[in-house]
């Protein structure tokens, strides 16, 4: 069990961006990012996911990750979906998220937590 505090301003968070592995995954992962778009913004928040920043044929990894930062600096927290910190582009948005003090919490405890605002705490089960 892993208990995560949920600070008391999150309440004001409404842009979220959502982040996690992309290289190496099938398809680039897409369907984890699809759901976890879609459920988020079933929850209320609006939502940047990288998968629907639209590259060039030629684009590489660093002209996504410069796709993709503005939304990390839109943001005013970071979703992150499961196996972000093997993923080197998410711990960099991570990274970012933390220097500009945007909330970061798993995709799971944001949804948690908008359908249970009266709480501030979340257990995880594993």
């Amino acid at each position: 069990m892993e208990r995560i505090i949920i600070p008391k301003n999150v309440n004001e968070v409404e842009n979220l961006y959502l982040s996690g592995p992309m290289t190496g995954y099938p398809k680039h992962n897409f369907s984890a990012f699809e759901a976890g778009a879609t459920q988020l913004r079933g929850a209320g928040y609006k939502v940047f996911s990288p998968h629907e920043v639209k590259g060039e044929q030629d684009w590489g990894w660093a002209d996504y990750m410069r796709a993709d930062f503005p939304g990390v600096l839109g943001a005013q927290g970071i979703a992150v979906l499961d196996g972000w910190t093997e993923s080197r582009g998410a711990r960099a948005e991570v990274d970012l998220a933390h220097l500009l003090g945007a909330f970061v919490l798993p995709k799971d405890v944001w949804l948690s937590y908008r359908l249970t605002q009266n709480y501030n705490t979340y257990l995880r089960f594993h």
